[in-house]
């Protein structure tokens, strides 16, 4: 049977694994889909989030998923799959814990969110997102030479009896969602973070940990680039909802503000993906009054700005508000 898989040791966090009716998969195959996790813990109840398989911020699987039980002698029971096989790759089963499920379901546009527009809840949580916008605010602290594996949970775990602001672990990844062994984490007042800094080279799992003080701007400056690293693959928007519902499309290659010309539904101009300090990055979203305006632009893939032919994909109206609410922020930083 696999261990709890808490990282920090004799801490609140093996309770609460031990209460969890969530586990955590590893080791996945990287086409394996939530079927195939369902089935491999066929003759277990499953609980009402069922299973979701972690991306990255390009939608990629990651090879980890979150299963959620009935009960946490459900899950317990779970444990004993362990090392079993799904095709030809053997799964590491571990305890995992609820806020890192939720996370995950966020990620794919299942979680609850805090923020809302015009089309409906935004449910993917972007850290940082939520808590304080002055992108010169000290109260974060960066972490380095974590385990592989650390999770969220085990870096609230870290920092017990020091309240974080919502959402606010940041797991540093490279662009193919590899861990860096790096955090941004933001606490609720610049106070706790200095408290925090007593804990610079102490243990987590076998490992110690250096922390830095640090900025808002810097954590968002991280978020930010691994957004933007989403736009690199076509197809990268699946975690952002159903396609076929969207009225907006994103244009890498565009070259300067320009109008679509004959299509009476355009109903906002366009604005570029800037990167940090407002650069342009050859990015914009174009939204249209209706989905059915949206396809017919479509109709404009590859025809040419100058001398550059554009690229255009379908997006969705909340990735545009995340998006334009991080470009906003880090403007604010540059001033």
């Amino acid at each position: 049977m696999a261990g709890i898989g808490g990282l920090v040791g004799g801490s609140a966090l093996d309770d609460e694994l031990k209460r969890s009716n969530v586990v955590r998969l590893r080791g996945l195959p990287f086409n394996a889909t939530e079927s195939d996790i369902s089935d491999f813990f066929k003759g277990l109840e499953m609980g009402p989030d069922g299973v979701v398989i972690c991306v990255n911020f390009q939608g990629r699987s990651t090879g980890q998923a979150y299963a959620q039980f009935a009960t946490a002698e459900q899950a317990n029971k779970a444990l004993e799959r362990n090392r079993q096989h799904i095709g030809s790759r053997y799964i590491e089963v571990f305890k995992g814990h609820p806020a890192d499920m939720q996370g995950a379901l966020r990620m794919v546009g299942r979680g609850s969110g805090a923020l809302s527009g015009s089309g409906g809840l935004i449910n993917m949580a972007i850290p940082g997102m939520t808590g304080n916008p002055d992108m010169r605010y000290t109260g974060v602290v960066r972490m380095r030479g974590m385990p592989y594996s650390c999770t969220s949970a085990d870096i609230m775990a870290f920092f017990k009896g020091m309240q974080l602001a919502p959402d606010g672990v940041f797991l540093c990844t490279h662009a193919d969602g590899r861990p860096t062994g790096e955090a941004f984490v933001e606490f609720v007042n610049e106070e706790t973070a200095v408290r925090a800094m007593q804990l610079h080279r102490e243990p987590m799992g076998t490992r110690y940990v250096e922390l830095f003080r640090s900025t808002k701007g810097e954590m968002m400056t991280a978020v930010q680039q691994r957004v933007y690293g989403m736009f690199s693959s076509i197809g990268g928007f699946s975690q952002f909802g159903a396609l076929a519902q969207t009225s907006a499309f994103q244009l890498p290659g565009m070259m300067g503000p320009f109008g679509v010309q004959g299509l009476p539904g355009f109903n906002l101009a366009a604005f570029q993906a800037a990167g940090i300090g407002d650069r342009p990055t050859g990015e914009a979203f174009v939204e249209f009054i209706s989905s059915d305006e949206a396809q017919r632009a479509m109709e404009r893939h590859r025809q040419n700005i100058g001398s550059r032919y554009i690229e255009l994909f379908r997006a969705t109206k909340r990735l545009i508000i995340h998006i334009e609410q991080l470009r906003c922020r880090s403007y604010t930083y540059s001033l």
